[in-house]
């Protein structure tokens, strides 16, 4: 039996988007108390009964806790954009279920080593398309071609600005338990087998 321990979390909410049927039996879930200090949070990672400690609030009331235990994550916005996994998702959930379709959700900014789910990203072509109207500096005038460089050179810090912005975290304690922060909102495309998946340590399989 694997226990899922819930804080700031909705429930209602997340029965009524993620939870398949039949497919959480083997599962003890339980609502830590309110407010939950940084030591009973310590003591949820390291905890041999517990398999993780789901976060499912973008603006909760715990972040100053988790910060005493070192962590960063942040709420960073509420907005919508396509999201794919990362190459640390991969390794855990799978490559069947890579990109998610365009959905809103409660973004946290996290560290890179934390970050399951991303926004997809513009090619630097695009970017600067996009934020210039051209991307040929071989055509382009003088006044073009500048607007072009600083786009360019305003495209990694962009691009990190972007990648930090996680519907889906997941931080890894010392005896395999998981911190996992959800900021979905909906049960759209894949995001149960996302959910399932990093919740109990399982690959997922693409929905048809």
């Amino acid at each position: 039996m694997k226990t899922i321990v819930f804080i700031d979390a909705d429930f209602d909410l997340f029965k009524t988007c993620f939870m398949e049927d039949g497919e959480w039996d083997n599962c003890k879930f339980e609502v830590a108390p309110d407010p939950c200090s940084a030591g009973h949070l310590a003591s949820l990672l390291t905890s041999d009964n517990v398999s993780a400690v789901v976060f499912q609030e973008g603006r909760t009331k715990h972040w100053e806790a988790l910060k005493q235990l070192g962590f960063t994550w942040r709420f960073s916005s509420y907005t919508c954009h396509e999201f794919e996994l990362t190459p640390k998702a991969i390794s855990h959930l799978g490559n069947s279920a890579i990109q998610q379709q365009y959905t809103k959700s409660n973004l946290i900014s996290a560290p890179e080593e934390d970050r399951w789910m991303v926004p997809k990203t513009a090619t630097i072509e695009e970017y600067v398309s996009d934020i210039v109207g051209y991307s040929e500096e071989a055509t382009a005038d003088e006044e073009t071609l500048d607007e072009i460089r600083e786009a360019k050179a305003n495209y990694p810090k962009h691009i990190e600005e972007l990648r930090n912005q996680c519907p889906l975290a997941v931080h890894e304690g010392p005896n395999g338990g998981k911190f996992i922060y959800l900021g979905f909102v909906n049960g759209d495309g894949n995001i149960p087998k996302y959910v399932r998946g990093a919740i109990m340590g399982e690959k997922i399989t693409a929905s048809e």
